[in-house]
């Protein structure tokens, strides 16, 4: 597999995956880039995404995600430490069963995982350091049997989190 690097001057990148049958996005796809918009809508075939996809874009503000509504297994540092990034619709990731470590960490203010109904798994230090969250819907997490260490630590928001769905997880 060849590597490529985007040049600096590019803000957006829209993919197609129409020639090729990708299920696979590699470990550090768009790491560290200097992309702030993103259309993923041609990925539909992606099952798995690997570590660091989409971490280190410090200038992301919004990300769509609707095109990666077959992955199933999302890998570590998923839009980690992307610090411009507020707010985080999840809704289209329906079909995901595990997230890895440090999942959204950065410093979103609202994050919706409602739509994450099928996650059975989320990893350590996920959703860790978001000292400005203010909203977080945990309600769809109703197949969560595990829950890594540290999951939401650092959370200083002056809005409590309704833990509802994340404890019925894990009392039931």
């Amino acid at each position: 597999m060849s590597k490529y690097q985007i040049p600096e001057n590019v803000s957006h990148l829209a993919f197609s995956n129409t020639r090729h049958n990708l299920t696979t996005v590699a470990n550090d796809f768009l790491r560290g880039s200097g992309v702030t918009t993103v259309d993923l809508s041609g990925l539909s075939n992606i099952t798995t995404v690997g570590n660091d996809f989409l971490s280190q874009c410090w200038g992301f503000t919004i990300v769509d995600l609707f095109g990666l509504a077959n992955v199933t297994i999302v890998g570590d540092n998923f839009l980690r430490n992307c610090m411009h990034l507020k707010t985080v619709d999840l809704s289209s990731l329906a079909s995901v069963r595990t997230i890895g470590n440090n999942f959204l960490c950065g410093d979103p203010t609202e994050v919706d995982l409602s739509g994450l109904a099928n996650v059975t798994i989320v990893g350590d230090y996920s959703l860790c350091g978001s000292n400005n969250l203010t909203e977080v819907d945990l309600s769809g997490l109703s197949n969560l049997r595990t829950v890594g260490k540290d999951f939401l630590s650092g959370y200083t928001g002056a809005t409590p989190i309704d833990p509802h769905g994340l404890m019925k997880a894990l009392v039931e």
